[in-house]
C-alpha cells in the first residue's frame, strides 16, 4: 500500500510540473544532473550517444490513475563533438521546481518502488535513470559498510568512469526471484531463474555466462533483451510460451555457444533469425511447432551459424501430410553441421542435405516428444542425397519399421553404427533380408534388440543366414538383445567377421547355445554377454520347465525351419543337437570333446578319470573348455543354471579377466577352476551357495576384486580354521562377503592378503570380530555395518590403531548395529571409540544399551562412561570381597571336616594305599590283590609262603609295614578291635565293604595244614 502510495504522489509532482510548464506537446524535461550544458564533461552519454527524451501527453500510455504520457527519446548516432553540443544546447534544464521535484523523489522513493517505476514505464531511458537512482543508493549503502571508497558511484565523473562504475555495480546485482552464482571477485556468473514463473525476461548482469529461464510462462522477448550479454555463453529458454523469435534478438551474442528453445510454441523461424552467433554450436527446436512443410523454415533461416555441429529439430512433426518435406534448403546454409535430430517419415531427404558434408549423426526416433513412422515402408531412395563423406552414425529407433529393403544401406556405405531397436515388426528373418545392402560396408557397430514381437509364437533361432552378408564388414560390436531367442547355432557366429569385438545376447531364451563352442573361431573377441536368459537345461524337456513362445519343447523350434534350411545344416550342427538329448551335462561335455572338431586341444591338463567332486558326484573332469585368445570379459549373471560349479579346465591360452556370474542360484562352489591365471574381477555374488572348497580359489593367484555377497558361506567361512580358502589370492585388494549369514569368522582368514583394501562384511550375524588384520595394513575400508556387535576386543581395537597409524585413510564402519552395549565388559571399547572417533564411520547414529534398557547415544557417551568407569570400580570390589569371604568358608569347612572325621580319613588313605600296594611292582602286572597275611617280620615267613603261593599258580608280592616302637601284638590286637568298633561310625556302603573283606586278612599263626588250606579257599574263592 505504501509503494502503490509512493508511485501516485511521484506521478502527481510530474502532473503538477507540466501544468506549472503550460503542457505543450513540445515540453520537454532534461535533468541537470545528467544533461547540463554548462559543464559538457559531465553530460552522460548512454551506448557513446546522447539522449534525449521528452514528456508529453499522449493517449497511447497510463499510469494507473495518473496523466498519460509517453517518453520518447532520440538515439540518433551522433558522431560529431559539434553537434552533440547542439543537442545540449537545444535542450533546455529542468525548471528550479522540476529539478526539486525530482530531488525530493530521490530522496523518499523507495529502492523497490524505482525498481518498479523502471518495469512499468514503457521509456527505456527513463527506466534507466530510475535504475540508476536505485543503483547509486545502493553503491552508497555498499560503500557505507567498509567497502573501497574508490569504487563508489560519481554522478560528476566523466562518461568512461561513469560506465565503468555503473558496469561493475550492476554485475554485483542479482535479479529478484532468481539465483545467481559469484565469480571470486564477486561478479555474477551464473543466473538461474528457471521455474519462477516469470511472464518477462528480468534485467540480466552483463557479466552473466550462464542464463537458466526455462520452466516459465514468457512469451515474448524485448529486441534488446540480450544485447549486453557480451560474454553470454549458455541460454537455456526451454518450457516457456514463445511464439516469435524477434529479427535479430542473439546479434550481439558472439560468445554464444548454446541455446535451448524446445518445448516452446515457436511456429516458424524468418531468415536471419540467428544472424550474429557466429560461436553457436548447439541448437536446440525440439517439441516445438515447427511443422516440416515448405513455409515453416524460410531458406536462410540458419543463415550465419557458421559454427553450428548439433541441431535438434525432432518433436515438431507428429503426423504426416501431403506437403511433408524435410527442411533441406535451411540445413543447406550449416554445412558444418555433424548431428541432426529430425522426425522420421517415409519421404526421401532433399538434395539440400548434399550440403551437409560433415553429418556424421542422423537420428530418428519416437518416444519422448519425438515422432517417427517409416510406415507401410521406407523408400528405397531415402538416402540418396546423403553425402558418403564422414562415418555415419544411423539411428532409427521405434520407427515401426516392417520392411526394409535390400538396397536401402546400399547409398550409405560410409555407415559406422546401425541401431535398428525397437522394431517389433522386422523380426531376426527380416533383418537377415536387409542386411544385403551392408555388405562390403564400413559398418562397426550393430544393434539389433527388441526387432521381435514380445509375444511371438515364432521360435527365435540365429542361424546360417542371419548373419551372411555381415562376413565382409568391419563389424566390431553385436548387439541382439531382448529378442526372444532360444537357440543360438555355430553357423550363426561363423558367419561374423574376425573383426567382432563385442557380442551381447543378454535378455534372450537361450536354452541351446551350442554355438559357445565355436567362439574360439572369433580371435578379436573381447567381451561376451550372455546374462539374462530364461535357464540352461541340457537333456530335459522344455515344456516341463518353462514354455517359450508356445513351443512344446527346444527342439520343436526346428519345425519352423523350412526342408531347405534343415538340408543345408552342417554335420557338426546334427552332432550337437544329438549330444542335447542326452541326461548327463558331464557326459555331454566328455562327447563333445571327443567328437567336435572346434572344441579345444589342449592337453596341458593331466587328465583324471577318477577325480571326485567337491560337490558329491563323481564326474569325469577332463574335458577343456576352449576360449577366443583375446577375450577378457565374460557376463553370465542370471543365466539360471540347474547345477553346481564342478572342476572346470579352460585352455591356457587365454586373456580372461573378468568372469560376472551372479544370480545363477549355484549351491556348491566345488572346483577348483584351472586355466584363469589372469583373471582380475569374479562376481559370484546371489547364488545362494552353502558349500565352498577350500581350494576353490586356488588356481587364480592373480584375482584383485572378489564378490561374494548375498550366498550362505557362514558355516564354510567359520570352519576354515587355517585360513585356506583366500590363502592363495596374494594380490586381493577387494573382498565382499555382505549378506552371508557370517556369525563369527577365523583369526586367520585374511593372513595371507597382505593387499586387500576394502573388506566388506556387511549385513552379517556377527556378535564380536576377531580374525588378525596386522597382515593388512593397506586396508582402507572396513565394512562392519548391520551385524549385531556388542562391542569389539582391546585386540581388535589395538589393530585398528595399528592400521591407521601406517595408513591414515583407513575406516571402520559400525552403523546399523543397534546391539552395542554399555558396561564394564565392553568398557575399553567405549573409551576408545570415544578417543578416536576418526577411525569409525557411522559414529553419529551409534548408541549402546545400559543395563536398565535405556540407549545412549554417541553424543551422551562421554558422561556416561565417567559413571561407568565409577560404578565398575565399586563392582570390582564387591565381587573381590565376596570371594574372599567363600573362600575363606570354605577353609574353615574344610577344616572342621578333616578334624571331627581324622580317623576315617586316616583309615582311607591307608586302605587305598595298602589296595594299591604303594612302594611295590605287584599291581605293575597283577593290580588286583586276593589275599592278604599279616605276620611278624622277624618270623622267616616268606620263603615257605612264597612256595606255597606259587603251588596254587599265583603270584605273591612283599608289603611291610614297621609297627611303632614299644608296641606289642597285643596292644596291636587291641587296635584291631578299637577298629572294628570304628566301623560303626563310617557309612554304611563303606562299612559293608570293608567287613566283606576282613575275610581276605589272615594272620599267620604257624606253618601248618589249617592256616594254608585257609588261605587257599580264600585265593580259589575268587
Amino acid at each position: 500500500m505504501t509503494s502503490l502510495l509512493e508511485i501516485c504522489l511521484f506521478f502527481l509532482h510530474f502532473f503538477l510540473l507540466c501544468s506549472a510548464e503550460g503542457a505543450r506537446p513540445g515540453l520537454r524535461l532534461l535533468s541537470s544532473k545528467f544533461f547540463s550544458p554548462a559543464n559538457e564533461k559531465e553530460s552522460v552519454n548512454f551506448y557513446s550517444r546522447p539522449f534525449r527524451f521528452f514528456i508529453q501527453p499522449t493517449p497511447s500510455l497510463s499510469f494507473r490513475g495518473s496523466p498519460r504520457y509517453n517518453a520518447i527519446y532520440n538515439t540518433s548516432k551522433v558522431t560529431d563533438r559539434s553537434q552533440a553540443d547542439t543537442y545540449q544546447n537545444k535542450t533546455p534544464n529542468f525548471s528550479s521546481k522540476s529539478q526539486k521535484i525530482v530531488n525530493e523523489h530521490k530522496s523518499w522513493t523507495s529502492n523497490s518502488t524505482l525498481m518498479r517505476l523502471a518495469r512499468w514505464h514503457k521509456s527505456r531511458v527513463l527506466g534507466r535513470y530510475l535504475n540508476f537512482i536505485r543503483l547509486q543508493r545502493r553503491q552508497e549503502s555498499y560503500n557505507s559498510s567498509g567497502h573501497r571508497q574508490e569504487e563508489k558511484l560519481q554522478l560528476s565523473s566523466p562518461n568512461e568512469s561513469f560506465h565503468k562504475n555503473l558496469d561493475m555495480v550492476s554485475a554485483c546485482i542479482c535479479p529478484s526471484k532468481c539465483s545467481c552464482k559469484y565469480r571470486q571477485d564477486k561478479i555474477v556468473h551464473v543466473v538461474d531463474c528457471s521455474n519462477r514463473s516469470l511472464t518477462e525476461i528480468p534485467p540480466l548482469p552483463s557479466t552473466a555466462r550462464e542464463v537458466y529461464l526455462q520452466g516459465n510462462s514468457i512469451s515474448k522477448i524485448p529486441c534488446n533483451a540480450f544485447q549486453n550479454l557480451k560474454n553470454l555463453t549458455n541460454l537455456d529458454m526451454s518450457k516457456n510460451r514463445l511464439v516469435k523469435l524477434p529479427l535479430r534478438l542473439f546479434f550481439n551474442l558472439t560468445s554464444l555457444k548454446y541455446i535451448n528453445l524446445s518445448k516452446n510454441e515457436l511456429k516458424n523461424i524468418q531468415n536471419d533469425t540467428f544472424q550474429g552467433l557466429d560461436s553457436l554450436e548447439r541448437l536446440n527446436l525440439q517439441g516445438n511447432m515447427l511443422r516440416y512443410q515448405p513455409w515453416t523454415f524460410e531458406t536462410r533461416a540458419f543463415h550465419g551459424l557458421t559454427s553450428l555441429t548439433h541441431l535438434h529439430l525432432e518433436g515438431n512433426q507428429p503426423d504426416l501430410p501431403d506437403d511433408f518435406t524435410y527442411p533441406d534448403q535451411a540445413l543447406s546454409h550449416v554445412p558444418t553441421l555433424e548431428y541432426l535430430w529430425l522426425d522420421g517419415y517415409p519421404r526421401s531427404l532433399g538434395p539440400g542435405f548434399l550440403s551437409l558434408s560433415n553429418l556424421s549423426y542422423i537420428s530418428f526416433m519416437s518416444g519422448d516428444g519425438s515422432f517417427c513412422s517409416f510406415q507401410p515402408s521406407l523408400p528405397e531412395d531415402f538416402f540418396a542425397n546423403l553425402p558418403s563423406i564422414r562415418p555415419l552414425h544411423l539411428k532409427m529407433v521405434a520407427c515401426s519399421i516392417s520392411f526394409i529393403p535390400p538396397t536401402f544401406f546400399d547409398l550409405v556405405k560410409n555407415i559406422y553404427s546401425l541401431d535398428l531397436t525397437s522394431n517389433p515388426e522386422l523380426s531376426i528373418e527380416g533383418f537377415g533380408k536387409a542386411s544385403w545392402g551392408l555388405q562390403n560396408s564400413t559398418l562397426s557397430i550393430l544393434n539389433i534388440s527388441k526387432i521381435v514381437k514380445e509375444h511371438s509364437t515364432v521360435c527365435n533361432i540365429l542361424n546360417r543366414k542371419t548373419f551372411q552378408y555381415l562376413k565382409t564388414t568391419n563389424l566390431k560390436a553385436l548387439i541382439v538383445k531382448s529378442n526372444r531367442i532360444v537357440n543360438v547355432y555355430p553357423e550363426a557366429l561363423l558367419d561374423l567377421p574376425k573383426s567382432i569385438e563385442y557380442i551381447s545376447f543378454r535378455r534372450n531364451n537361450i536354452v541351446q547355445a551350442f554355438a559357445i563352442y565355436a567362439l574360439n573361431q572369433l580371435p578379436n573377441l573381447k567381451t561376451m554377454d550372455i546374462s539374462k536368459q530364461v535357464s540352461y537345461m541340457y537333456g530335459r524337456k522344455f515344456s516341463t520347465y518353462r514354455e517359450i513362445n508356445s513351443c512344446r519343447n527346444c527342439f520343436r523350434c526346428r519345425r519352423t525351419e523350412s526342408k531347405s534350411e534343415q538340408t543345408g545344416h552342417t554335420k557338426s550342427l546334427q552332432k550337437y543337437r544329438n549330444i542335447a538329448r542326452k541326461k548327463s551335462y558331464p557326459y555331454l561335455l566328455t562327447t563333445i570333446s571327443s567328437s567336435s572338431t572346434m572344441v579345444s586341444t589342449d592337453t596341458s591338463y593331466e587328465k583324471n578319470t577318477d577325480s571326485v567332486e567337491f560337490c558329491g558326484k563323481n564326474q569325469l573332469s577332463d574335458f577343456v573348455w576352449p576360449l577366443p585368445p583375446n577375450l577378457t570379459q565374460v557376463y553370465a549373471s542370471d543365466i539360471k543354471l540347474d547345477f553346481d560349479i564342478p572342476i572346470i579346465r579352460f585352455s591356457t591360452k587365454n586373456v580372461v579377466k573378468v568372469v560376472d556370474f551372479s544370480e545363477n542360484g549355484v549351491k556348491c562352489f566345488g572346483g577348483p577352476i584351472y586355466g584363469l591365471t589372469s583373471l582380475q574381477t569374479v562376481d559370484l555374488s546371489r547364488n545362494q551357495c552353502y558349500r565352498l572348497n577350500p581350494y576353490f580359489f586356488t588356481q587364480t593367484p592373480n584375482l584383485t576384486t572378489l564378490l561374494l555377497s548375498m550366498n550362505r558361506l557362514g558355516e564354510p567361512l567359520s570352519n576354515d580354521t587355517e585360513g585356506v580358502i583366500f590363502s592363495k589370492l596374494d594380490h586381493l585388494k577387494t573382498l565382499d562377503l555382505s549378506s552371508n549369514y557370517l556369525k563369527h569368522i577365523s583369526e586367520a582368514a585374511f593372513k595371507n592378503n597382505e593387499n586387500l583394501q576394502v573388506l566388506n562384511l556387511s549385513n552379517n550375524a556377527f556378535n564380536t570380530f576377531l580374525p588378525i588384520l596386522t597382515f593388512n595394513r593397506k586396508l582402507l575400508i572396513l565394512d562392519l555395518s548391520n551385524n549385531l556387535l556388542v562391542a569389539l576386543s582391546e585386540s581388535t581395537c589395538n589393530q585398528f590403531l595399528e592400521i591407521k597409524t601406517i595408513n591414515q585413510s583407513f575406516t571402520v564402519n559400525i552403523s546399523g548395529n543397534n546391539g552395542f552395549l554399555c558396561n564394564c565388559d565392553t568398557l575399553y571399547f567405549l573409551n576408545f571409540l570415544l578417543d578416536r572417533p576418526e577411525i569409525f564411520d557411522g559414529v553419529e547414529s551409534f548408541r549402546c544399551q545400559l543395563e536398565n534398557g535405556s540407549f545412549v547415544s554417541y553424543a551422551g557417551l562421554a558422561q556416561v562412561i565417567e559413571e561407568l568407569e565409577l560404578h565398575c570400580i565399586v563392582q570390582s570390589i564387591f565381587v573381590g570381597v565376596l570371594l574372599a569371604f567363600f573362600l575363606l568358608l570354605g577353609c574353615l569347612f574344610a577344616f572342621g571336616l578333616y578334624h571331627f572325621k581324622r580317623w576315617q580319613w586316616k583309615y582311607l588313605y591307608y586302605m587305598g594305599r595298602s589296595r594299591l600296594h604303594i612302594g611295590s611292582t605287584y599291581l605293575t602286572y597283577r593290580p588286583i590283590a586276593q589275599a592278604f597275611i599279616t605276620y611278624d617280620q622277624n618270623t622267616p615267613l616268606e620263603p615257605v609262603v612264597g612256595d606255597r603261593i606259587q603251588s596254587l599258580g599265583r603270584a605273591a608280592t612283599n608289603t611291610s609295614r614297621q609297627h611303632e616302637g614299644g608296641r606289642g601284638g597285643t596292644q596291636h590286637i587291641d587296635e584291631i578291635t578299637r577298629f572294628t568298633r570304628l566301623l560303626r561310625n563310617f557309612p554304611p556302603e563303606i562299612a559293608t565293604f570293608l567287613k566283606g573283606q576282613a575275610h581276605r586278612c589272615l594272620v599267620y599263626t604257624d606253618d601248618n595244614e589249617c592256616f594254608w588250606q585257609h588261605l587257599k579257599d580264600v585265593i580259589l574263592a575268587d
